[in-house]
This record gives structure tokens, C-alpha cells and sequence, in this order.
């Protein structure tokens, strides 16, 4: 069964009329979303990739982050869209990347179906497996759709996640600096 032919008996056995004009076309476009947009093929690039080059030997041993990272990504559980902003942040050990690696890094962690906690976690694994930095972190805010247009229909909930490795989670000043400029 294809993937449209699916949707077509989902909504038939729900009751939905696919001859009303509104409805006609439909399974097609869903279809379509899902290959295109919730479950893309040949999309995934390893971290490797994404974040290189990677400008060894680099004295710089304060603060990178990048913060306001706009993201949209889709709920495993209910292939609704969750979105926010996320603040992502190392301490360099003699590697550095581009700036913009750290916005690619989680564009391509939110292009598949997850879960929040997850791609948070992916995110900074990322960062300390590939840059070995003294520490990295990010924070993760977004809305969840299956929360507002469904169930608890919580319109102004929003899900904070977290992910802390290394000085980050062993100094205080370190993470407090990264939540101040992070303006969490």
C-alpha cells in the first residue's frame, strides 16, 4: 500500500467525504509532505560533514554561542511540528568552527521526526565528539503542536530542554554566563 493510498483509507475510515472540494486532493499532498518534507530521502549528512572545516590550533578558549537558532522540526509521536529557538554554546579546546556549522548542526538533527530531549542531546554530542571543546551546552525552548491544537490544548506551554557537558556542568559561572547571554 502507498503511502497516499494509506491516508486515502485513514481519512475514508474516519468519515471525511474525499469528494468535497476541500478534501479532494488531499491524500496526494500529504503524501507529498511526508516524502518531502517529514521524512526527506538522501537527506542525512553526518555531523563530520556539517561541521567542517574545523580551523585547528585556535587560541580562543572563552564562550562561542550562538543563540536565536530558529528551528522546526516534527514529533515522532504524532508527526506534528513542534518549533522554537535554541541557544548552542562551547568552550573551544583548539577548535573552532564556522559559526553557522552550529545552525547547520541543528537544522539537520530536526530534519527527521524526534523528540525535543532528543535532538538537544544530539546537538551537543555533536560538538564534544567532533570538537573536543573544555565544554558545550544548548538550550532548546519550542512549542509543541500535539499540545496546542490537540489533547491539553496548552496554548502558551512552552518545553525547555537541556543538554551540559563538560565546565558547563561542573562550574557554575560557566553555565550561569551561558544562560545570561543566552537570555534564559
Amino acid at each position: 500500500m502507498s503511502i497516499e493510498e494509506a491516508y486515502k483509507a485513514c481519512l475514508l475510515r474516519a468519515g471525511l467525504d474525499l469528494d468535497r472540494e476541500g478534501l479532494k486532493g488531499t491524500p496526494e499532498r500529504l503524501a507529498r509532505m511526508i516524502m518531502r518534507e517529514i521524512c526527506p530521502p538522501g537527506r542525512r549528512r553526518g555531523a563530520e560533514e556539517i561541521l567542517s572545516p574545523i580551523f585547528e590550533k585556535e587560541s580562543y578558549d572563552e564562550l562561542v554561542m550562538l543563540r536565536k537558532i530558529r528551528f522546526s522540526a516534527f514529533c515522532e509521536h504524532h508527526l506534528l511540528p513542534f518549533t522554537g529557538f535554541c541557544a548552542v554554546g562551547y568552550i573551544p579546546a583548539g577548535k573552532l568552527v564556522g559559526i553557522s556549522k552550529l545552525a547547520r548542526l541543528v537544522e539537520e538533527f530536526s530534519a527527521w521526526p524526534t523528540i525535543q530531549e532528543r535532538l538537544t542531546v544530539q546537538v551537543v554530542d555533536a560538538i564534544e565528539l567532533i570538537l573536543q571543546p573544555h565544554g558545550v551546552m544548548a538550550v532548546f525552548c519550542a512549542e509543541h503542536t500535539c499540545m496546542t491544537a490537540r489533547g491539553v490544548r496548552s496554548l502558551d506551554a512552552e518545553t525547555i530542554t537541556s543538554a551540559v557537558r563538560g565546565v558547563f556542568k561542573s562550574e557554575g559561572d560557566a553555565r550561569n554566563e551561558f544562560l545570561r547571554l543566552a537570555g534564559f
